[in-house]
């Protein structure tokens, strides 16, 4: 008679036993899905804007306004060379737009200082920037070190010329210093609204390139960069310097035809 009633406690432990057995092994599954599961996967602080960003805005009025901000991100889903803070935008101007939502990388920045250190100009010759149509100005394609012919195009109807339309070979084997397409970082305005945010820049729309240039040549490139249209070509190394007759409707445009 008194072996029944231990049999049914026995039987009752061992009910309980499973049941926080089963408890423990479900508990360990819930914590370790850890929000969808990817627990295993480590997670690193990415920086990521709140908002539209314009090519050409200073980072540190990015950073003012709250445009962005550090979210931790599973690994796998960092962008290379994703920044991880908001340090990484100090004194430094977007070269790109980026979307609300999408992560800030250090292709998206320049510094925003003039690299005037590591330009060199050569004795006898100073730098002048010029701006020029993106296309004109080789497209981006010429770099520092590089070296260029300037062409000169002087449109329909251009008061003074005693030729137009008229396009002919300005100088020849000219150095690139350098090659930029922000002018300079547009600050935020200080009243601004969501309804008149600051203007922002094409970053395709031109080309500032700095040329090493004498005094006389720069005169000519001031004078057909101000009063015609400027076209940059690239040489390759070596080439030497060339000379042309220009062209017209009259002169060689047609040649051959």
């Amino acid at each position: 008679m008194n072996g029944e009633p231990l049999m049914k406690r026995a039987n009752v432990l061992l009910v309980a036993g499973a049941l926080l057995l089963i408890l423990g092994v479900a508990l360990v599954w819930v914590l370790g899905k850890d929000d969808g599961g990817d627990s295993a996967e480590k997670k690193v602080s990415v920086l990521v804007a709140q908002a539209d960003l314009s090519s050409g805005q200073s980072g540190d009025d990015v950073v003012a306004a709250g445009k962005v901000n550090t979210e931790l991100v599973p690994e796998s889903q960092v962008e290379p060379g994703a920044l991880s803070a908001t340090t990484g935008l100090a004194g430094q101007i977007l070269t790109t737009n980026v979307a609300d939502g999408d992560q800030v990388v250090a292709t998206d920045v320049r510094a925003a200082l003039l690299r005037t250190g590591s330009i060199t100009i050569p004795k006898g010759k100073q730098a002048i920037a010029v701006t020029v149509d993106f296309t004109a100005g080789a497209a981006g394609y010429a770099g520092p070190g590089d070296h260029v012919n300037l062409y000169v195009n002087i449109p329909p109807n251009t008061q003074g010329a005693p030729k137009s339309p008229y396009a002919k070979l300005l100088l020849s084997d000219v150095t690139v210093l350098d090659v930029s397409n922000e002018l300079t970082p547009f600050r935020a305005q200080t009243a601004t609204t969501d309804s008149t945010p600051a203007a922002g820049r094409a970053s395709t729309s031109s080309l500032t390139v700095l040329l090493a240039l004498d005094a006389q040549q720069a005169e000519q490139v001031v004078f057909a960069s101000s009063q015609n249209e400027l076209w940059f070509t690239l040489l390759p190394k070596g080439q030497e310097a060339s000379t042309t007759g220009g062209v017209d409707y009259d002169t060689r445009y047609l040649e051959g035809q």
